[in-house]
């Protein structure tokens, strides 16, 4: 119940819908040590550029492909 309550309040500031990465170290003496990060970036730009996700009906045969990702076998 510590973790929850400590967590619930360094987060309190955060907007509920953003992913905050969070680094968690339990021990066998129940006590406990976490990081919070940074959101990714990838949620905000997806946000900025209003996408959902990605294609749904991405076609592989369409992609075009660097030439150093090419065999040359």
């Amino acid at each position: 119940m510590a973790f929850c309550k400590e967590f619930n309040a360094k987060t309190a500031d955060l907007k509920e819908d953003v992913p905050v990465p969070v680094k968690i170290t339990a021990y066998t003496d129940k006590s406990f040590v976490y990081t919070t990060k940074t959101p990714p970036t990838s949620y905000f730009s997806r946000r900025l550029l209003a996408l959902r996700a990605g294609p749904s009906d991405l076609d592989m045969s369409k992609l075009a492909l660097s030439p150093s990702s090419t065999s040359t076998r």
